[in-house]
């Protein structure tokens, strides 16, 4: 009997270490992909740091001031993402072309970028809940006569960021425009401005706000697709950090904290108020 009650105790014991090890696990153990933890927020809060993919001239979201730093709707929401954790904040430049390989390769831990969530980036990278909602449209000279997509001229040239989805919206519409792929928005507007293309077509979010800032151009047309929820980049199938970027989101839209900074950096209200199940 007492051979019974010893074996008994062992087998208990030796559950309860298997439990404890568990349980360390789940909290941050380093034998994980997530550069050797379970989950990138065990790994961002032992070590203290976040890194944040951010996309260079990409003004009001992210760009770099006069005193060379970051600044921007999306750079003041990773901010406060970092304060909410506890940790300090690096940020990485990126590009619309490269910042799925960003999240991919784990040069940073989660990128901001004003990304549409599509079929296609779904298989590479997971989205966290919409932070942006937006149309795309064209931005023009005003003198160009183009009202729409279907005014511009056969053949012409019209500009889109590398790595964006609006040459595929295009491309449907009009297969005869040669499209031209540009660095950053902020590059677009320029080569409307000097000529080398007769639209840009862009987040109108970012359009409005560059067109307020520039002389000769405005923004015109339909959106070219239906409205763009564009959200957060994270690493595809890390459960317990989207769920905890989600949690913020979701506090963000429903504190109104949202609408309050978009206002402050767009210089005009949110495209549509947001409900908390975004």
């Amino acid at each position: 009997m007492k051979k019974i009650i010893v074996f008994v105790l062992v087998l208990v014991m030796a559950f309860g270490l298997c439990a404890c090890t568990a349980a360390g696990n789940n909290s941050g153990s380093t034998t994980g992909k997530y550069e050797g933890f379970d989950s990138t927020m065990y790994k961002v809060l032992k070590t203290g740091k976040i890194k944040v993919g951010v996309i260079g001239a990409f003004t009001p979201c992210s760009f770099v001031n006069a005193s060379g730093k970051w600044e921007g709707f999306e750079v003041d929401v990773a901010k406060q993402i970092a304060e909410s954790l506890g940790v300090e904040i690096e940020f990485v430049e990126v590009t619309s072309d490269t910042r799925i390989s960003s999240i991919e390769t784990g040069k940073v831990d989660m990128c901001m970028g004003n990304s549409t969530r599509t079929m296609a980036r779904c298989q590479k990278v997971a989205f966290s809940d919409t932070l942006i909602v937006s149309s795309e449209r064209f931005l023009v000279k005003t003198d160009s006569g183009i009202k729409g997509i279907e005014t511009i001229p056969q053949g012409a040239k019209v500009g889109v960021t590398k790595g964006a989805t609006m040459d595929q919206n295009i491309k449907a519409q009009r297969a005869d425009l040669e499209i031209v792929y540009y660095t950053s928005p902020t590059d677009g507007v320029l080569a409307v401005q000097n000529g080398q293309c007769v639209a840009f077509a862009e987040d109108s979010n970012t359009l409005m706000y560059q067109a307020s800032l520039t002389t000769g151009v405005e923004v015109v047309g339909e959106p070219l697709a239906s409205i763009s929820y564009n959200s957060i980049m994270l690493p595809i199938a890390d459960q317990i950090w989207i769920n905890y970027i989600n949690e913020f989101v979701f506090e963000f839209n429903s504190s109104g904290q949202n609408a309050k900074l978009f206002e402050q950096y767009f210089g005009s209200a949110p495209f549509t108020s947001f409900e908390p199940q975004y």
